[in-house]
């Protein structure tokens, strides 16, 4: 009856273990999210200095450098904010030519 007590002290301390890991997976996951959202913006600003000026209808990289920049701070905010802590959202622009 003894070894009770320690069982379930070893079970709730390998329960933590477990949740601790999976926090860690989220975090390394959310990260690299983070530096692709990064690497997209050299991507737009190639795309934006190769685009053809005088076409009518222009793709907006402004609008898409803005939804991208509000994608990567909520992820951010997220790797960075206290669990029982809320965020509001902002709308994408979706659109991106004009």
């Amino acid at each position: 009856m003894q070894f009770m007590p320690f069982l379930l002290l070893l079970l709730f301390v390998w329960q933590g273990a477990l949740a601790d890991e999976e926090i860690s997976t989220e975090h390394q996951a959310l990260l690299k999210i983070d530096r692709h959202l990064s690497d997209l913006v050299l991507l737009i600003d190639e795309a934006e200095l190769s685009a053809d000026p005088d076409r009518r209808i222009r793709f907006r990289y402004d609008w898409l450098r803005r939804d991208i920049a509000r994608v990567r701070n909520g992820v951010q905010a997220h790797i960075h904010r206290p669990l029982a802590e809320k965020q509001a959202n902002a709308a994408l622009q979706g659109d991106y030519q004009r």
